[in-house]
């Protein structure tokens, strides 16, 4: 569908789809600012039960869903970059063969995979010696969780249940003696309690 030809009621629609609480009142002040709530609201519900506008409503909400919704090859590909991520990615080798940290070329895919990113500074030393030092951590997102999933979707993996025993023989169910008296003493206190409560007349 097109724009609606009446701009206020445009605008209405856009405001409606903007707002989060999703109240056509508030949507309608938003645009008649000198309209009372009650106004606002027989307005707006007179509104929807134009075809016109109720049609642009439901085309900005399927909009908004498309662009909220990530697609399966979408989520498939977000798991993709979590479960490549590598360490060597985020730094260089420096002069002396100690790691150091470098976001300077990362891509986007691997910015993705960084969930946590610290950086501290702090003194070391004292009067003319003191300097400043960085210290910076940062931390991958969890591999093997998007491992397993992409694990699960390609169908690697098989769930087993174990229907029979050892060496192939049936399940055992071992009733230990406390385990057999504990049952007759429970058996037999409710025979008892079920004579007490209706106990048989001669």
């Amino acid at each position: 569908m097109t724009i609606l030809s009446n701009p206020k009621h445009e605008a209405v629609a856009q405001a409606f789809i903007a707002d989060a609480t999703k109240v056509g009142w508030r949507a309608y002040k938003a645009v008649y600012p000198r309209a009372s709530q009650r106004a606002a609201e027989t307005q707006f519900s007179r509104l929807l039960k134009n075809v016109e506008f109720a049609g642009r409503i439901a085309e900005m909400q399927a909009q908004a869903a498309e662009g909220a919704v990530l697609s399966a090859r979408q989520v498939l590909e977000g798991l993709s970059r979590l479960a490549s991520s590598n360490m060597k990615d985020y730094m260089r080798v420096g002069p002396g063969g100690d790691p150091v940290l470098d976001f300077g070329s990362l891509t986007d895919d691997q910015a993705a995979a960084l969930c946590e990113v610290t950086v501290e500074t702090f003194m070391v030393g004292a009067g003319k010696d003191a300097r400043e030092v960085r210290r910076v951590k940062f931390k991958l997102a969890d591999k093997l969780g998007p491992l397993v999933a992409l694990g699960r979707h390609h169908k690697l993996f098989t769930d087993k249940y174990e229907h029979t025993g050892k060496n192939g023989g049936p399940i055992e169910h071992i009733v230990t003696d406390f385990q057999r008296a504990r049952a007759l003493a429970a058996f037999v206190a409710k025979t008892k309690a079920k004579a007490r409560d209706h106990p048989v007349e001669h």
